[in-house]
């Protein structure tokens, strides 16, 4: 056997044998895998505007951006309204509120490079959003793709917020999904995430099979 053909084989046990390595969280609210939960509720501190033509406002290291730039590898969330087409033509404001999660899931999306067709591979813990589109979302081909955690929240104050998401950028073989101290890390002083007393108290958790 060729040496080159021996180090891909150690190289690719050593990859498994981390990801069946269970990882400890002192803290469940570092676990990449957790999400906040129904009945968790963001509150919203600051107005957020949204220019015509655009139906997101893009919040990263505490700030506010519209639809600006941003870092795709640091954490970033997106407050998604849901607009008519005639509202879409103007700016609109969303004012401070609270909005309650009512469903919340991860998983994968990425473009695919030849179409740019946004595809989206659902898996992991809670109610994902999107359909299968590889068979294997872990291919070698793929890159950094997004790891998505999304949250469907309602108010009956301002319904057209209808989902907030928090991602990141990475490789999907290693599951960093954003983790609930990381969103609330994200969203600074322009919203605040409370969660069910529940899940603020809960044990130390472990990531792995």
């Amino acid at each position: 056997m060729k040496l080159s053909h021996l180090l891909t084989s150690a190289l690719c046990f050593g990859l498994a044998a981390c990801q069946s390595t269970p990882v400890h969280y002192d803290n469940p609210l570092d676990n990449p895998r957790s999400v906040p939960p129904p009945g968790s509720v963001i509150e919203l501190k600051q107005a957020l505007t949204f220019q015509p033509n655009s139906s997101r406002n893009r919040v990263q290291h505490g700030q506010a951006l519209g639809n600006g730039r941003f870092d795709r590898y640091s954490p970033w969330c997106e407050f998604y309204l849901y607009d008519s087409r005639e509202s879409l033509k103007t700016a609109r404001t969303l004012a401070p509120d609270r909005f309650e999660v009512v469903q919340s899931g991860q998983g994968i999306e990425y473009v695919q490079a030849r179409s740019l067709d946004v595809a989206a591979v659902s898996f992991g813990m809670g109610v994902g959003f999107g359909s299968p589109y590889y068979a294997n979302p872990f291919h070698d081909d793929v890159g950094p793709v997004r790891m998505k955690t999304t949250m469907r929240v309602r108010s009956d104050k301002q319904p057209q917020l209808h989902e907030i998401s928090c991602s990141i950028m990475d490789d999907a073989w290693l599951q960093n999904y954003v983790s609930v101290n990381q969103i609330i890390k994200t969203l600074g002083e322009v919203a605040t995430l409370h969660l069910p007393a529940s899940m603020q108290t809960a044990p130390p958790t472990t990531t792995g099979d």
